[in-house]
Formats: structure tokens, C-alpha cells, sequence
């Protein structure tokens, strides 16, 4: 739900940006967890690809 790359918050995200007129928001707690591990994906990513 909250990890991998196409996870569900990113998803609801994304729809949101397609249909800004939802107003209901996801608890904080997911959004950052999400953020976070999108964060460490792009960081571990980014070490790979410099080796």
C-alpha cells in the first residue's frame, strides 16, 4: 500500500491531480511514509547506477 514505486498513495496522488475536485486527503502518517521511501528508492537508485 504505502511502498513500491506505483504504491497505492502515489496513486491517489496522482488521481487527485487529474480531478482536483476531491477534497478528501489521505492521513499524513501514509503521505510521508510514502515520501520517505520514494526518497530512499531514488537514493538507492542512484547509487547503483553510479557503480
Amino acid at each position: 500500500m504505502i511502498s513500491g514505486r506505483g504504491n497505492l498513495v502515489k496513486q491517489v496522488g496522482e488521481f487527485k491531480n487529474l480531478a482536483p475536485g476531491i477534497k478528501a486527503e489521505l492521513p499524513e502518517y501514509f503521505t510521508e511514509k510514502a515520501e520517505l521511501e520514494i526518497d530512499f528508492i531514488a537514493e538507492v537508485n542512484e547509487e547503483r547506477s553510479e557503480t
